[in-house]
């Protein structure tokens, strides 16, 4: 059976969809390419609608739908940080937290409704620097790679690493929020004056006309240590605070500069600035991947997140780490963790093999000539249609007359950079080229660079570049032999973004090239994104036309025809949806009813009920964050909240940890010591052990403390990957890429609280809500006050969940199934504790059932040749004895 896996990044910025169907990418896109709202971020319906198209699928029949975020995670962040901050925060608090109550915390039930299908669609939810770290290295070229996350945040983490082999992710550092590479340099950017999330590279293309003379005052912002780990001082900064002020007054107290107000002069003290922070940025991250490359031991680094979008310190990792070579998606930021999360799926979770490398970008809409035609010819503008080489040798021409041409060819890229489909192209021995863009084309500040497109094969002849740079995302030395004669795409400081050309890949784009290259002995071209300022890139025919008509390019490239006549002007845009190809405009603005807007009075409970929150969390919160805040330098492998297992007598020791995204620590031993034992503790609340050793649920310590190794054994290892709030069917899912990989003996499979909730939930229709967070109580009472309330806090168009399908409970069976074979693939047994001895005296009858209901369920789901059977009320120590013994 076909695997289709949605995978949606949405609600931050650059939300995008991408579809995997058995685990080959069909198709992505960020939405601001349909709706031509720059950083769209809402729900992106039409790049939904269009991965499905472009599969010719319903959404009744994907597999699986993913977020690349985990939003009770993330919740919890932001309501800590509400707290810890209090009353300072009390404006980005009460703007943003009615949205979360009203939609984000329901992504499940919202994904639901977009989609039109029942909530028997599985949503998934994908931690969301896993996402950047799939995104990274699952479609990259490499079997084994250490891997790099960078971005301004995700739930808690702000940068990550670890090391990824075959179809599994081993992420073990980690650095936390309220320090942020990514919101340092996002604080860098406000103060410069322009647009956080947006104007990031605006820095970059800035610093090269400066000197590194703040080098030393922006180091008191930022304690770097020996292995790039970080530490912000928080009075610099107000991301903790605040959604609409970046940096405190502090900036102008130590730098001796107000902050710049946009579309001002700039003056050196910019230009310096910008050097000196992009010098501290490229710091930092080589640092952290020199510490990768000598504690991975890998020849090869993938990058992710939004910080690897800043091509010159990808390039300075190449030059300094020992990497022999780095892989970046070209979507490295959040649009690209769509990608990432639905491969984590196919890969991690599902366990599929391999079966995708990301060679190129195209992966957004393509338009056939017909569908072209039928524009022009609609709108009566003039045109030539020229075959494939007659285009080429015509385009050529043009470039190499200093004609500015915009290329519209083949599928859309995903990504924010034009590498060949949706381009500008113009020639690179022009001086006056870059001006001339930047003024009558762009319409952009004057130091802004553009890249050249190089052709592969003769890449070595103008830059200093020894390996394949086909996303633009590297800054070489252009040779300096050269630089006279690539004026236009030379930077002030010797170097130039690179996109490398593959003849096989691209055959068309190489193909002009070589023509422009046999007109003026330069095999490479001006390419700059098809857009001009404050646009997204072009996706449509009539968004190039449109793009053609206001700007100063000379002519149009699209598909098979040449236009160079600009006198019909501008067409009307319509409605977004008609940007996807055959479906029509009608039936798409029908396909998804609007939004009601909330009312005051439900704004207001929403408001009421996060101040009850806020108010059971408390100091806690406070303690949280400041813990975090005031951590000594250094990379932390450790949650405070899930904590570390010591238990007298077992070999898990505080260098290992294990919560709900992986293993995570230093010094781990994937393998288990010759002779050694391994036992895997899974579940929820009741098998989680925080160290105390006395509680009568504690698992892991009545194991660690009572099994004594068989005969000719020197040990007996007990591993706690119990998360608290986890249920046990959520644990046997995490088997592959958490329990498998350490190879233990017996699986301890502890049901508790968690999974007769969930019971009671699925007998009720009711969603599963996992709620793992400090303040844990506190938000399970405020979401069972939100579902009394369920008809205020929800728009009246949302879809009744009514009972439960009548194949739930199999297809629940077939999920536990599949997941605890995986144990006998290595030959290990498994042990599942009963339900009813983890009922309190006082149960109640509905308890009581659901725990027989449960223990039906599991043991059904483990093949006799697996089980190790517990009779009830008996010591599990016991059972895991009798299980080793008979392996």
């Amino acid at each position: 059976m076909t695997s289709y896996i949605l995978g949606i990044s949405a609600w931050y910025h650059d939300s995008a969809a991408a579809l995997v169907r058995d685990g080959v990418l069909v198709a992505a896109a960020a939405e601001e390419r349909f709706t031509r709202k720059k950083h769209d971020a809402s729900y992106p319906r039409n790049a939904v609608r269009y991965c499905l198209d472009q599969a010719g699928i319903s959404p009744y029949e994907l597999s699986h739908v993913v977020f690349y975020e985990k939003p009770w995670i993330k919740f919890e962040r932001i309501l800590t940080s509400a707290v810890a901050t209090f009353p300072r925060s009390y404006r980005a608090f009460r703007r943003g937290i009615p949205e979360w109550l009203a939609r984000k915390l329901w992504i499940g039930d919202e994904v639901r409704r977009e989609l039109g299908v029942d909530r028997d669609c599985p949503v998934l939810f994908c931690e969301h620097h896993m996402a950047h770290a799939a995104s990274a290295f699952l479609v990259s070229p490499f079997e084994r790679a250490a891997i790099l996350t960078l971005d301004g945040v995700g739930e808690w983490g702000t940068a990550t690493g670890g090391v990824g082999e075959g179809n599994r992710i081993l992420i073990d550092r980690e650095i936390r929020f309220p320090h942020s590479l990514g919101l340092f340099y996002s604080a860098l950017t406000a103060y410069l004056g322009f647009e956080v999330n947006d104007a990031e590279w605006k820095v970059m293309g800035l610093a090269p006309y400066g000197r590194p003379t703040l080098v030393d005052a922006l180091r008191r912002m930022i304690d770097v240590a020996e292995d790039g780990s970080f530490r912000l001082d928080l009075q610099y900064f107000a991301h903790h605070r605040s959604v609409d002020v970046a940096f405190t007054p502090r900036w102008a107290q130590l730098l001796g500069h107000p902050p710049r107000d946009p579309e001002s002069e700039i003056l050196p003290f910019h230009q310096d600035l910008a050097r000196s922070g992009q010098q501290v940025v490229e710091e930092v991250v080589v640092r952290l991947a020199t510490d990768a490359r000598r504690r991975t031991g890998a020849d090869f680094l993938c990058l992710g997140g939004g910080v690897g979008l800043n091509s010159v310190a990808n390039w300075r990792v190449l030059e300094r780490s020992g990497f022999r070579d780095l892989f970046v998606q070209p979507a490295s930021g959040d649009d690209g963790g769509a990608v990432g999360a639905a491969f984590w799926v196919w890969n991690v979770l599902l366990g599929g093999e391999r079966r995708f490398r990301m060679e190129h970008a195209r992966w957004g809409p393509a338009y056939s000539d017909e569908a072209i035609r039928a524009f022009l010819d609609a709108h009566r503008i003039p045109y030539r249609h020229l075959a494939g080489p007659d285009l080429v040798e015509a385009t050529a021409d043009l470039l190499a007359a200093d004609r500015v041409v915009g290329w519209f060819q083949g599928r859309m890229e995903f990504g924010p950079r034009a590498l060949g489909g949706r381009s500008i192209l113009a020639n690179p021995g022009s001086p006056a080229m870059k001006d001339l863009i930047n003024q009558k084309v762009k319409f952009r500040e004057a130091f802004r660079p553009f890249a050249p497109s190089v052709l592969e094969e003769r890449a070595g002849e103008l830059f200093d570049l020894h390996v394949d740079s086909p996303y633009m995302l590297l800054v070489p030395n252009v040779r300096p032999e050269r630089r006279g004669d690539l004026p236009a795409v030379t930077h002030v400081d010797g170097t130039a973004r690179v996109q490398t050309v593959d003849r096989d890949l691209d055959p068309l784009f190489h193909g002009l090239i070589s023509a422009f290259d046999a007109r003026t002995g330069l095999p490479a071209v001006v390419n700059t994104s098809f857009n001009v300022r404050g646009e997204p890139v072009v996706c449509t025919p009539r968004d190039a036309w449109n793009c053609f008509a206001r700007s100063g390019i000379d002519a149009l490239a699209l598909g098979s025809f040449l236009v160079e006549d600009k006198g019909c002007g501008p067409v009307d845009a319509p409605w977004a949806f008609e940007h996807v190809p055959g479906r029509p405009p009608e039936e798409a603005r029908t396909f998804y009813p609007p939004r009601a807007r909330p009312s005051l009075l439900k704004t207001a409970l929403e408001v009421l009920l996060v101040l009850a929150v806020v108010a059971e969390l408390g100091a806690r919160g406070v303690d949280r964050l400041w813990g975090h805040a005031t951590a000594p330098v250094g990379l932390t492998a450790s949650d405070p909240h899930q904590g570390r297992t010591t238990v007298p007598g077992a070999r898990w020791g505080d260098r290992i940890h294990l919560d709900e995204r992986g293993l995570r620590g230093t010094g781990v031993d994937l393998a288990p010591a010759p002779g050694v034992h391994r036992i895997a503790v899974l579940g929820g609340t009741a098998a989680f052990d925080p160290g105390a050793g006395s509680d009568a649920l504690a698992w892991p310590s009545r194991l660690a403390s009572r099994v004594r190794p068989p005969e000719g054994a020197t040990g007996v290892e007990v591993v706690n990957a119990a998360v608290p709030g986890q249920t046990a069917e959520g644990a046997l899912a995490r088997l592959r890429n958490v329990v498998a990989p350490l190879r233990p003996a017996v699986v301890v499979l502890v049901p508790g609280a968690e999974d007769l909730a969930a019971a009671r939930r699925r007998a009720r229709g009711e969603p599963d809500v996992p709620l793992s967070s400090p303040g844990g109580d506190a938000l399970r009472r405020l979401s069972r006050a939100l579902g009394r309330l369920d008809a205020w806090l929800r728009p009246p168009d949302s879809l009744d969940r009514g009972p439960v399908p009548p194949d739930a409970a199999a297809r629940h069976g077939a999920t536990l199934r599949d997941s605890v074979a995986l144990a006998g693939t290595w030959g290990a047994r498994v042990l599942v504790v009963p339900a009813a001895d983890l009922l309190p005296p006082r149960a109640t009858a509905d308890d009581r059932r659901a725990a027989a209901e449960l223990d039906r369920a599991f043991g059904d789901a483990v093949p006799a040749s697996l089980r190790a059977p517990v009779e009830p009320g008996a010591d599990p120590a016991e059972a895991v004895a009798r299980a080793i013994s008979r392996r």
